[in-house]
């Protein structure tokens, strides 16, 4: 729908994808975040976005997949760090969870 409008900025997309996901609408929004990936292929917000959607839906090694990609794109966000920590912790992998919390605080050192 946004495509008929003329819309092409990410942000766009991706706060569509967020309004969806707090109406309880995450297929929409999963779906929004994936027709973005296509359309924006390395843009780390959106790769961030998806993994934490997918991540609060319980589809843990998929988020891990698009936590990692956001990191490649952007090494420096905090937040992806502390996302990949949160889910390495879930996934028992403790000793990287470890790593990636440090990684977060040392980005972001009110975290």
């Amino acid at each position: 729908m946004f495509l008929k409008k003329g819309f092409t900025d990410p942000i766009i997309f991706s706060n569509y994808a967020v309004i969806c996901t707090q109406f309880g609408q995450i297929n929409n929004a999963e779906n929004i975040y994936q027709k973005s990936l296509e359309l924006f292929p390395n843009n780390q917000a959106i790769f961030a976005h998806l993994g934490a959607l997918l991540m609060d839906i319980g589809n843990l090694q998929e988020a891990e997949l698009y936590i990692r990609k956001a990191i490649e794109i952007k090494p420096n966000d905090a937040k992806s760090y502390l996302n990949l920590a949160l889910l390495s912790k879930d996934l028992y992998k403790y000793k990287e969870a470890e790593y990636m919390f440090k990684k977060a605080i040392e980005i972001k050192s009110d975290y």
